[in-house]
């Protein structure tokens, strides 16, 4: 049912999670075995005391035949960790914190919209409208590029992120395919994305690259430290922008590669973020207790600050965050975390072995 969308993986999975009171068992996608995990301590261990053993998703990524597969969260062993070891110092603190105005800057236009739907008592879609701002942050922050899809929904960044993501027939295929079925994945030579898509990110980040280049344009952003990784083979931990470009072609990120980060930047962004803030204003209109106290804390937060918002004012607003983790927990965007046992694992306090290549499936979503 999965793989012809009659059925949601999300609900597929709370089906299987509340199924049994087991620690942990067992399914078969074909003849591809997978351990549904239960056990919140062997969650737990899996995802990060004995994390060596599962360090694999185990999803589908084809370099060669679909570019936009080969990012951070589909690569595995080698290619995983060394693109990791590169890719960490472009989320610190300082960097985030750098990036931080380009969410104000967006929310400028939010801000617009929300007054004149308030002072004309209009109804709003939330879930839409926060779908549309994360489109403007993501593609201003990760592509470099500023857009206005509240004012205009139709602009090519929003039409291709519904479009990717929309529950029809053939992405549910791509989904299952790649999260489920893998090996046949590879076998057909899948395609995870349409071809349009594919193209236009590619020329996006084609173009932006040489704008840059040749111009000598910088800007606090994720294109910006993909292109020293790019030009250098590494990102600095130092909050410095600028970079000397490196003669060791080795070490360099390719297009192609350059691509696929920026690809999941913009799918894992995107959506769980909007998802994620759609919620929460759904459940704080359901609890106006809860939502008092939250404007009470933005409110007291932001005379300190002048009634200026920033990352650290974020930083500040405790209760404002335990909404936000509330609604994650409620409901996670994300609602399985996807693991591929790498060595033979003794599940402990039992005799039960997990073989090398099992998949494991975590189901957040009925934790």
């Amino acid at each position: 049912r999965i793989f012809l969308a009659q059925k949601s993986f999300s609900e597929f999975m709370r089906y299987l999670y509340e199924s049994t009171s087991d620690n942990f068992f067992g399914v078969y996608a074909l003849l591809r075995p997978i351990l549904i995990v239960r056990n919140p301590e062997l969650c737990r261990n899996i995802l990060v005391k004995d994390f060596q053993y599962f360090h694999d998703r185990g999803v589908y990524v084809n370099e060669k035949h679909d570019p936009l597969s080969g990012h951070l969260f589909a690569l595995n062993g080698e290619r995983w960790k060394n693109l990791r070891a590169k890719l960490t110092p472009t989320f610190t603190s300082g960097r985030l914190k750098e990036m931080f105005q380009t969410l104000i800057d967006c929310g400028v236009g939010l801000e617009k919209y929300l007054n004149i739907a308030a002072n004309t008592g209009s109804e709003v879609e939330m879930r839409d409208l926060m779908a549309r701002y994360t489109t403007n942050v993501i593609a201003s922050v990760a592509f470099g590029i500023e857009i206005d899809s509240i004012s205009e929904p139709n602009v090519p960044f929003r039409h291709l992120g519904k479009k990717l993501l929309a529950p029809t027939l053939k992405n549910s295929m791509r989904f299952a395919l790649s999260f489920m079925i893998p090996k046949l994945a590879e076998l057909i030579k899948l395609k995870t994305v349409d071809s349009e898509y594919e193209k236009f990110i590619l020329s996006v980040v084609k173009q932006s690259i040489v704008k840059r280049e040749k111009y000598g344009i910088q800007r606090k952003d994720f294109i910006q430290l993909l292109l020293q990784l790019r030009n250098t083979g590494k990102v600095d931990y130092n909050e410095d922008w600028n970079f000397t470009s490196s003669k060791d072609d080795s070490k360099k990120l390719s297009i192609n590669e350059f691509a696929a980060q920026v690809h999941v930047f913009f799918i894992a962004g995107f959506e769980t973020s909007a998802t994620t803030m759609s919620f929460c204003l759904y459940e704080l209109a359901k609890n106006p207790q809860i939502l008092q106290k939250v404007q009470q804390e933005i409110d007291q937060v932001l005379e300190k600050y002048q009634g200026k918002w920033s990352y650290d004012a974020i930083k500040e607003m405790k209760y404002l965050e335990c909404c936000v983790d509330e609604a994650l927990r409620m409901y996670p965007p994300i609602p399985v975390l996807f693991r591929e046992c790498t060595v033979d694992y003794k599940i402990p306090g039992t005799d039960t072995i997990i073989k090398k290549g099992t998949e494991i499936f975590i189901p957040a979503i009925g934790l």
